[in-house]
């Protein structure tokens, strides 16, 4: 039988915290999707904190891929649904919002890039977990970089591709994956 991590025992209330996430992202100005992103993630960081511990045996546990709990699981579906919807939205409420099929994309990369964060976040050590917030950093001006250039050919091919590898653990349930040879 598999021990319960130490997170369930303590409840953490990820369905809680993913509504929380979606009203803080429905509540951002309309400016530019770094800048949202990174409202976002900040105030979400700030709101994770007091559910650290719990959240870090939530991940040690859910990254288990036969784990009931697992993070990608079939259990885990209804939670990704909606963080991937508020991630879309974080996107399409920004005054710099791509179409609606690549906000769709963006969006799916950016929920893995959120996880990532999260992960990131629940591991570093450095005081007040500076490497997470120049982390951050390093991610909007990235998305600041790369926003302006997603109507190139070679780019919006890449991210269609990254979004097709994506889309099954980080996509919506009726994402196409599609044929990525295509695309090369």
């Amino acid at each position: 039988m598999e021990a319960r991590p130490h997170c369930m025992q303590k409840r953490v209330p990820a369905g809680r915290l993913a509504q929380e996430l979606d009203e803080e992202v429905r509540g951002l100005p309309r400016v530019r999707l770094s800048v949202r992103f990174g409202m976002a993630m900040k105030a979400d960081l700030v709101r994770l904190r007091p559910h650290r511990a719990a959240l870090g045996s939530l991940f040690g546990a859910g990254l288990a891929p036969e784990s009931s709990v697992a993070l990608l699981g079939e259990r885990a579906v209804p939670l990704r649904e909606t963080t991937w919807r508020t991630c879309r939205e974080m996107v399409t409420g920004a005054s710099d919002a791509p179409g609606p099929e690549q906000a769709g994309q963006v969006a799916t990369v950016l929920y893995a890039t959120y996880l990532c964060l999260v992960l990131f976040w629940l591991q570093d050590r450095s005081p007040e977990q500076r490497l997470s917030a120049q982390l951050l950093d390093f991610g909007q001006d990235m998305l600041r970089m790369l926003r302006p250039v997603l109507g190139f050919t070679p780019v919006s091919r890449s991210l269609a591709r990254l979004a097709r590898i994506f889309a099954p653990m980080f996509g919506p349930l009726d994402a196409v994956v599609g044929d990525d040879r295509e695309n090369k």
